[in-house]
């Protein structure tokens, strides 16, 4: 339940602004802007809560920051927004729904060999791409009704406004890092984050998308298709991480006091 309910809610200037981050620094920027109407600007003066401080500078409604420091942003706008946003119980139940008729969809894939292992990272997100424990979607496509147009395998979510776009394909050279099937895996995981990007452009839930594939190399393999794939899913891995460590350790306070 700790989970779910914070004592603080992000609000939705806040969700913005953490999508323009992540929108701007996937597009290899190091800026953004953000204005508000005059009313807007006065309240958030009032407020004066400073966005990332000491990691994003911000001069006249342009948000900026260095290249070198984006792993630490990363780690500081996931540890910020974990703390603050809240799951929303539609996604715990939209997970529970897609893993009960999951096994109907299995029995009826095209290729059951690449079923099989999108059961396994299923089943096993915590090994391969921890944190994105919520499936949020199966065969997704981009343009509803046109299967012949492309089906992305599965969508995966953190539940904080993070998104996974997985991509898994069969690998039948064990060692290979370069070949025709892993670039072709790699193009569609590219083709349809950008298409999830595109469609989810204004929608503040979806505060960032990153595209990883999944091969079934050495009992499983995972590859992002960038760096800022891997900082993103890194930075989420080393907050559940955290979330853990603070859990046992206030766990072992009660018990230590009880």
């Amino acid at each position: 339940m700790s989970n779910i309910i914070k004592n603080e809610i992000l609000k939705d200037d806040e969700k913005l602004k953490f999508k323009l981050l992540f929108t701007s620094i996937n597009k290899k920027k190091t800026f953004f802007i953000y204005s508000t109407s005059k009313s807007k600007q006065k309240l958030d003066q009032t407020n004066n809560v400073p966005f990332l401080p000491n990691l994003i500078h911000d001069s006249f409604n342009q948000y900026t920051w260095e290249e070198e420091a984006i792993p630490q942003i990363f780690t500081a706008a996931i540890q910020h927004i974990q703390s603050h946003y809240v799951i929303e119980e539609t996604i715990i139940m939209r997970d529970a729904l897609k893993r009960i008729t999951w096994p109907r969809f299995r029995s009826t894939a095209n290729n059951a060999q690449e079923a099989e292992w999108q059961e396994i990272f299923l089943n096993n997100t915590d090994k391969y791409l921890p944190g994105f424990k919520y499936l949020w979607e199966v065969e997704w496509e981009p343009v509803p009704g046109r299967p012949d147009l492309g089906q992305n395998d599965l969508i995966m979510t953190n539940g904080y406004g993070v998104f996974a776009v997985v991509e898994v394909k069969l690998i039948y050279d064990e060692d290979a890092v370069d070949n025709k099937r892993i670039r072709k895996v790699t193009e569609q995981a590219r083709k349809y984050k950008d298409c999830f990007i595109k469609e989810n452009m204004n929608n503040c839930k979806v505060l960032a998308v990153i595209g990883v594939t999944f091969t079934n190399q050495k009992n499983g393999t995972v590859r992002f298709l960038e760096e800022y794939d891997s900082l993103i899913a890194n930075a989420i891995a080393n907050a559940c991480k955290l979330n853990i460590e603070n859990f046992l350790f206030n766990l072992n306070n009660l018990i230590q006091n009880s």
